[in-house]
């Protein structure tokens, strides 16, 4: 069902003091009809209301359709984020001091191997094996993770006590990118996560590695991760039960220092490896947090992205002084008395690796990157960050201190015709013949709203403005037509693909070609993290 014509333009949004006002009080525009937040839950929805959707979408209320949406993402980042006790039940309280419900989840590298032999044991508490170097003696105390420096070697370094239930932040560069270095000097973590229903998906059809990939490509078979959905849906029967939709976590972390107020920070107790193969245990704060979940409204995924208040931006309104004191006096990522300073700029490599990609060293690249949000954070999405920011300040919780970005949705999804991301109602744009904008707004199909949307922690050279429309389009269009573009989830990920053909290189090894775009449905970890059976001797 197709919603009315609305702004493309993400500049369309124009603040004005008595909507900034009505954002920071938390109050809504009196002419706005509401949907209401719903009381604070660990029940995390399976998807958003469809017989609600689709009667807004009538009324051709889209922007109601849009809260809809981003109330979604904001109940699934806080039951995330609930507190869990040992058996991984939901605390009563938000404020308790426990792991939270993502750390169930499955972590990328214990899916996808460097020998592509597949998970082993991926339920906590994790048994990671022993690491050269690591204080062996060191016990882990409940909640403490492990983060490591990646430099784009093997496998992370892993603990080896069982006691730990912690999670690994194995990577320091950004996707397709560089390292992200704070005002204080210090590189940022990242860590990938699956849940249950798509680490089930790739096992079963063995995408873990890539010669699964190539017999499944040969079957002629197509991804299509499960998606969820309520037991009552559009054009079909009810379900008995709800049924919970794949979905992937990407994570960000910083190093708590000078001028962090801790208690601002969603924060863990870590051992932190260095490149000189040293240990140091440190506080880690949360800065940003993906949430990719596919579901019968959106087979494109539903894209939600989160950020700490104090990334690029001071938000004062926040600061508690019988908790916090003051608010920080700069942001995390952002220096205000270097105003002239480019922004976005990504750390000149200090070498390359074996296949001639770029590498940076840790010791000599400490300088900090200048961030900034180069597309504002919606006044509709204000207002709701502002109101739920206000429930959670009531209750304690430190969730408060986060914001949602935007929530990314297909617009132009029929349930009549299926939820296959390959049969949409709306196809994708093609950068054939110089097609853009097209080609770029709808570069995913569904008819993707808003355009644009990025995590200024995890995809801030993306974040480039003003550009010739080739660096955004599919494919090699070598089209120089001037546009304005960051970088869009659904877009991104709509290139991801499993692998198709293979043939041998000079060096008499497998080479994988990977499918066209749309057949990894949206997902990037099979294309980046999977690798061939070492016993894999032949293409197939």
């Amino acid at each position: 069902m197709k919603t009315p014509p609305r702004p493309r333009s993400p500049f369309t949004f124009v603040a004005t003091a008595c909507v900034i006002l009505i954002a920071v009080s938390g109050l809504s525009p009196a002419a706005e009809p509401e949907i209401p937040f719903p009381p604070l839950s660990p029940e995390m929805p399976y998807d958003v209301d469809m017989a609600q959707k689709s009667a807004l979408e009538k009324k051709q209320q889209f922007a109601h359709v849009q809260r809809l949406f981003d109330i979604y993402s904001w109940q699934t980042f806080i039951a995330l984020n609930w507190p869990i006790d040992d058996q991984g039940k939901p605390q009563k309280s938000i404020t308790a001091e426990s792991r939270h419900f993502w750390e169930t989840y499955i972590e990328s590298f214990q899916v996808y191997k460097e020998d592509g032999s597949g998970p082993v044991n991926p339920n906590p508490p994790y048994d990671y094996g022993t690491v050269k170097g690591y204080p062996n003696d060191y016990a882990p105390e409940r909640g403490e993770r492990l983060l490591t420096m990646n430099f784009q070697k093997n496998i992370p370094a892993r603990i080896s006590s069982r006691k730990s239930r912690g999670v690994v932040a194995d990577e320091t560069l950004q996707a397709f990118s560089g390292p992200l270095i704070d005002q204080n000097g210090k590189w940022v973590r990242y860590e990938v996560l699956m849940n249950e229903p798509e680490y089930d998906y790739v096992v079963q059809n063995q995408f873990y590695n890539l010669d699964g990939q190539l017999l499944f490509s040969n079957a002629g078979k197509q991804v299509n991760f499960p998606s969820g959905m309520n037991k009552d849906g559009l054009n079909r029967p009810p379900l008995p039960e709800p049924k919970r939709g794949a979905m992937e976590l990407k994570l960000s972390w910083k190093e708590l220092g000078k001028g962090d107020i801790q208690s601002r920070f969603l924060r863990v107790k870590a051992m932190i490896e260095d490149a000189d193969g040293s240990w140091h245990k440190k506080e880690m704060g949360l800065v940003g947090m993906h949430i990719a979940v596919k579901t019968e409204s959106s087979p494109t995924w539903v894209w939600a992205t989160f950020e700490h208040v104090d990334n690029v931006r001071i938000n004062d309104f926040l600061a508690d002084p019988g908790v916090d004191g003051n608010a920080p006096k700069a942001p995390s990522f952002y220096d205000p008395n270097q105003p002239t300073k480019t922004v976005n700029v990504l750390p000149t490599p200090t070498g390359k690796d074996a296949s001639g990609n770029p590498t940076w060293d840790i010791s000599k690249v400490t300088y900090p990157v200048q961030v900034t949000r180069v597309i504002p954070i919606p006044v509709a999405k204000e207002v709701l960050n502002s109101e739920v920011q206000g429930i959670l300040g009531k209750a304690g919780s430190v969730l408060r201190y986060y914001e949602l970005i935007d929530t990314q949705w297909p617009t132009g999804t029929d349930p009549k015709t299926g939820t296959s991301p390959l049969t949409p109602a709306v196809p994708p744009g093609t950068p054939i013949n110089f097609n853009a904008p097209n080609a770029i707004a709808n570069k995913a199909p569904g008819d993707i709203t808003p355009t644009f949307l990025t995590n200024s922690t995890m995809e801030t050279y993306f974040q480039t403005g003003n550009q010739p429309a080739t660096n955004e389009e599919e494919g090699s269009s070598f089209d120089i037509t001037p546009i304005f573009a960051t970088e869009s989830c659904t877009g991104c990920h709509y290139s991801a693909g499993i692998v198709t053909r293979s043939f041998k290189n000079a060096s008499n090894a497998n080479q994988a070609i990977f499918g066209a775009s749309g057949n990894g449905d949206f997902s990037w970890l099979m294309a980046q993290k999977a690798k061939w059976l070492k016993s894999s001797k032949t293409a197939k």
